[in-house]
């Protein structure tokens, strides 16, 4: 097999990778560009395998943003060039024009294949093959279907019904006549089973023959997934996704981790043998580390060279490297354009791609940089599917149920809202409500809140902030001069007075609190103290009793219910927070609207 030859030249970084087969061995050579390279030889016990680990560890470099350059490319259309050294200057308005191909019907999954082709599945149940050049290669009927999945030799294996089938082109290859529910592929091709009930794992060869048996995970199985030699499995308990665990091929548990929360995506195969799952506003990794972000989550995550992106409400796309910082958040639509759930795709050198609802694609480094954009010719759905083919051709399916074919080239100057940078107002505020923080939580609500911080105003001891909701409004907070100490009052009260009075949320109109002036239409007798008005409702102490913080209990008193009927918010018995900590959380359910944990808050 003649020589392949891969390079990566990007910020510091200029190295090449070569590889070929030689009989039973695989021989690599890499180093920096213009050097020899040092060579290193993998011997297979047969040529099967040698070629198994040959398209392994091809799939591996692309994977982490090599390019393929030179000669004994395999035929189809000439890769991009994403060296910008050796890339020509592209013209401010993009060069060549977006080949838009129609689909058979509204797209459900677009999935890249080996060969510079893509395969999509769309609602009339129909599997249907492209090159890079949006042409036709085949199609196939295959009834009430999952998601079709790639396998290492560029043939689809999908669940059809009862059973499950390898086709290519359109053409049936394989019926496995095994009844499961879902499929994935592990890169030496064998097929990770999960049976009807979700409750057991089996492992097939796409030649066919028995199912084996692999295990039996500890709850029903909602996610599955596949990466190199390990598969990934996300559990449910008492309704909800609570774990997930890595195996081996053979169906050894490798590691478990719990999480928790109400919205999550599916889990990824990171690089190096790393999963990763996300959940609400965090991300987990297989190695028990986590990253928080700035919002909820609201797509699939996708990896680019050592960087994650991971898409949030509000239609931003957050950055984090391979350390789990969140380097960079950037945004692929304008305030008000609503949730976007659309597929980001990766790209070549860390590069990734970012469709908008609008139809604007953006073009973005992993460091957060704009480098260009295009505009598709109509909008697209809130899921509309987006992947990248191992030619650097993008795939972006619209709300026309359209197929857009497009490559780096075609993008022009960027387009991308600007993003004001308030990293300085944000650690003054940090700073200036430190006082409010009682525990580690009510730090990451406020960090939360500060992530959506779209402008900060000052008047005298009074400030008004701006944040951007989940929903991509704009919700503004004003907070009063510092209140009078009243003595007879809990402690956490006084605190929250000592830096604001009042806060105002919204317009104000009812969700105004002044501190001080509660009008409490109930007699609460010894029992209960008047906080402060909530809308339509009031805020209370509860002095029977006692929250997480030792302090008389919050209660929310209903105006249209009697006093005896109001009870504490629950989450105050298991943290630690008083008056500042509500009022925080208060503001949190109005911002991060899509996140469970502020549900309680609504005063509602």
């Amino acid at each position: 097999m003649s020589k392949r030859r891969f390079e990566f030249s990007e910020g510091s970084s200029n190295k090449f990778w070569e590889v070929t087969i030689d009989g039973n061995d695989v021989v690599t050579t890499y180093g920096k560009i213009g050097s020899s390279g040092q060579t290193t030889i993998k011997s297979e016990a047969n040529a099967d395998k040698a070629k198994a680990t040959y398209e392994k560890l091809v799939r591996e470099k692309t994977r982490k943003g090599y390019v393929e350059v030179g000669g004994g490319a395999p035929a189809g259309p000439t890769p991009v060039a994403e060296n910008p050294a050796a890339a020509p200057k592209k013209k401010s308005s993009g060069g060549g024009k977006v080949i838009s191909v129609k689909a058979g019907g509204q797209v459900k999954y677009v999935v890249p294949l080996k060969g510079a082709r893509v395969v999509v599945l769309d609602n009339q149940q129909t599997l249907t093959w492209y090159d890079a050049k949006g042409t036709s290669l085949g199609s196939k009927k295959v009834g009430d279907s999952g998601a079709p999945r790639a396998m290492p030799d560029g043939k689809v294996v999908i669940v059809s019904g009862t059973t499950v089938l390898v086709l290519d082109d359109g053409k049936l290859v394989k019926d496995l006549k095994t009844d499961v529910s879902r499929v994935v592929v592990l890169d030496d091709g064998t097929l990770i089973t999960l049976s009807r009930d979700g409750e057991s794992l089996g492992s097939l060869s796409p030649e066919g023959g028995k199912l084996k048996p692999l295990a039996k995970p500890k709850g029903k199985v909602s996610f599955l997934v596949a990466g190199g030699t390990h598969f990934l499995t996300a559990q449910r308990h008492d309704g909800s996704d609570k774990s997930f665990t890595v195996y081996d091929a053979t169906g050894k548990e490798l590691s478990t981790q719990e999480f928790s929360g109400k919205r999550h995506s599916a889990p990824l195969e990171l690089s190096g043998g790393r999963f990763a799952a996300s959940y609400d506003d965090r991300v987990l990794y297989s190695t028990k580390k986590s990253t928080k972000l700035p919002g909820v989550i609201a797509a699939p995550l996708v990896e680019s060279g050592d960087v994650l992106a991971v898409p949030i409400m509000g239609g931003q796309v957050s950055l984090i490297d391979a350390k789990g910082k969140v380097v960079a958040t950037v945004r692929r639509d304008g305030r008000g354009a609503g949730e976007n759930e659309v597929r980001i795709t990766h790209a070549p050198d860390g590069k990734f791609v970012l469709p908008g609802l609008d139809g604007t694609v953006h073009y973005v480094s992993g460091t957060g940089e704009m480098l260009g954009s295009l505009k598709l010719s109509a909008p697209l759905a809130q899921k509309s599917e987006a992947a990248t083919l191992d030619d650097g051709t993008f795939v972006v399916a619209d709300a026309k149920d359209k197929l857009n074919f497009f490559t780096a080239e075609h993008f022009g100057a960027s387009s991308a809202p600007v993003v004001k940078d308030l990293s300085k107002e944000r650690a003054e505020l940090a700073k200036h409500f430190e006082p409010w923080l009682a525990t580690p939580q009510c730090k990451e609500v406020l960090e939360s809140l500060l992530a959506r911080l779209t402008e900060m105003k000052k008047s005298g001891k009074s400030l008004e902030l701006s944040f951007e909701t989940d929903s991509s409004e704009i919700f503004n907070v004003t907070f009063g001069a510092p209140g009078k100490k009243e003595p007879a009052m809990p402690a956490s009260y006084n605190t929250a007075l000592a830096l604001h009075g009042s806060v105002v949320l919204g317009q104000g109109v009812p969700d105004e609190l002044q501190f001080g002036d509660c009008n409490m239409e109930h007699d609460g007798g010894d029992r209960w103290i008047g906080l402060c008005d909530a809308g339509q409702n009031w805020l209370a102490f509860d002095t029977k009793t006692k929250n997480k913080l030792g302090e008389p209990s919050i209660v929310l008193v209903d105006h249209g219910a009697g006093i005896e009927d109001s009870s504490p918010y629950p989450t105050q018995k298991k943290q630690a927070f008083g008056v500042p900590g509500h009022l925080l959380r208060s503001i949190a359910f109005r911002v991060l609207e899509k996140d469970s944990r502020f549900e309680e808050f609504s005063w509602g």
